[in-house]
C-alpha cells in the first residue's frame, strides 16, 4: 500500500475514534431526549463555524 493510501486509511482510522468518542461522551452524560435531539444541529453549527474560520494548520506529511 502506498503512503498516500495509509495516510486516508489513517484518517478513516482516527474519524471513526472521535466519532466513538464522542458517542461514548454523549451517553456517560446522560442527557435528556430533548438535549439528545439537539446534539446534531449543534455539532453541525460547531463545524460550520470551524470550517469558515480556516483550516487549522497542519504537520507536513
Amino acid at each position: 500500500m502506498g503512503v498516500e493510501e495509509r495516510l486516508v486509511t489513517l484518517a478513516e482510522v482516527q474519524t471513526k475514534i472521535m466519532f466513538e468518542a464522542m458517542n461514548r461522551a454523549l451517553e456517560a452524560l446522560e442527557l435528556t431526549a430533548a438535549q439528545r435531539a439537539r446534539v446534531p444541529d449543534m455539532v453541525a453549527g460547531l463545524l460550520r463555524g470551524i470550517a469558515t474560520e480556516g483550516r487549522p494548520d497542519l504537520p507536513a506529511a
